[in-house]
């Protein structure tokens, strides 16, 4: 996953809080061709983009609580989506549609570790960064047109390594 994420923590205990995070990250291009300089209507039509979604849900656990630098410690489960660089053509002029996408799942689990300093009771910063294990299952259709004729090639992959998700910066409000 390559966008920002937004998250939230709810408090357990003053040592203990579940936290989540999500994150969308959407961008699409359209593009129209034309027959010629005075057709008005298009003859096909491109839309190129990619789409991505990330979850992640775990507990964090406060070693030094009422200090006003507090290591912390987490695990979080990961699902994220991707499919990057997809395009779709529709040929209106040759009645033909086109879809070459390459959709992947990830599902893992992340060790997250840092340091929450507290400029305020209520404000704080959090530097963190994480370890995790995560498997990748890809499904790529290389073209799928209107006669339903396509080809596919599938691949799966397990990896463990830091930057899962990236090293975090977080200013954190509590009310």
């Amino acid at each position: 996953y390559s966008g920002a994420s937004i998250s939230g923590k709810y408090m357990l205990s003053n040592k203990v809080s579940l936290n989540a995070s999500i994150g969308i990250d959407c961008l699409g291009k359209k593009q129209y061709t034309y027959g010629g300089e005075k057709n008005t209507v298009s003859t096909k039509e491109t839309v190129k983009g990619t789409n991505e979604f990330m979850f992640l849900l775990g507990p964090q656990f406060y070693m030094r609580t009422g200090k006003r630098v507090q290591p912390v410690i987490g695990l979080d489960l990961m699902y994220a989506f991707a499919n990057d660089g997809y395009i779709k053509e529709d040929d209106i002029e040759n009645d033909k549609q086109s879809l070459t996408k390459t959709p992947s799942n990830t599902f893992g689990f992340l060790a997250d570790f840092g340091v929450e300093c507290f400029v305020s009771k209520m404000v704080s910063i959090k530097l963190g960064v994480d370890l995790g294990v995560a498997r990748t299952i890809n499904k790529s259709v290389k073209e799928a047109d209107s006669d339903n004729d396509y080809s596919r090639a599938s691949s799966s992959q397990t990896r463990f390594a830091t930057g899962m998700t990236g090293a975090d910066i977080a200013l954190n409000f509590y009310f």
